[in-house]
């Protein structure tokens, strides 16, 4: 910052000014926003856990109560199969936190199936428990985000329909992709309790939000996802009724 010392007729005599060494306060917004990435970390940690931990512990739950040796061998294999998607998630976020301890966060190619696969396998306890459906239409079949960023969008939209299912209603969750103007345009949509928007809407990704009493719900999901999609310029949006569904828009 520099101010003229000006003469009588206007001209300048001479220049004052300072300098400030803005390093200090460099490193302190780069600590900041290392401290912000790292409770993000935690968050998708904590969070993409709970589906295959509770997945185990309600495949263990049924193998107790089941009588039928052969329904008992296929609860088993269920459950090795938890158990190496439990593995799987664990090494992912390993190489997530490595990822996030450099500058840049690399795009991969991520296959839409796949992302549907892994997310089953996550989430397969709460699926029998519910009976539920997942149906696709993918009119894109991949697309480059980072993986584990994508597979926890995936995850918080799939286990969020699963636990706001209409109690007797089998949930059937239906995703569509698109291109859309030159955006890949992803869709969950499913047959649940839906929210009244009118109510609810402007806290609709605020965190801690809850919307529904008795879910066990912590009202990070959707601030997380909509926190993960803009991240990388993405936009999500909502439409939904309730007792009829919800429908999560998200442009990439």
């Amino acid at each position: 910052m520099a101010q003229p010392m000006l003469a009588a007729d206007g001209s300048i005599l001479k220049w004052f000014g300072s300098c400030y060494d803005i390093d200090e306060y460099k490193r302190a917004l780069d600590l900041e926003n290392r401290i912000s990435q790292y409770e993000d970390f935690n968050r998708i940690v904590a969070h993409n856990l709970r589906g295959p931990s509770g997945s185990i512990r309600m495949i263990l739950t049924m193998i107790n109560d089941a009588s039928d040796e052969q329904e008992k061998a296929e609860l088993f294999r269920m459950l090795n199969q938890s158990s190496e998607t439990l593995n799987e998630t664990l090494n992912e976020l390993m190489r997530l936190l490595e990822v996030r301890n450099s500058k840049n966060i690399a795009y991969d190619t991520c296959d839409l199936q796949e992302m549907i696969k892994v997310t089953a396998a996550m989430l397969k306890g709460q699926m029998m428990e519910e009976k539920a459906k997942i149906t696709t239409d993918f009119g894109v079949t991949s697309m480059q985000f980072p993986k584990m960023y994508l597979e926890s969008i995936f995850y918080n939209m799939v286990s969020n329909s699963l636990k706001y299912s209409k109690p007797g209603v089998p949930p059937v969750i239906n995703i569509v992709s698109a291109l859309i103007n030159a955006h890949v345009t992803l869709t969950f949509s499913d047959n649940g309790l839906g929210i009244d928007l009118e109510r609810h809407g402007k806290d609709m990704f605020k965190l801690n939000s809850v919307f529904h009493a008795g879910h066990d719900s912590k009202g990070i999901g959707l601030f997380m996802t909509k926190t993960q999609i803009e991240t990388f310029g993405g936009k999500i949006s909502v439409e939904s009724k309730p007792n009829v569904g919800t429908k999560f828009t998200i442009v990439f």
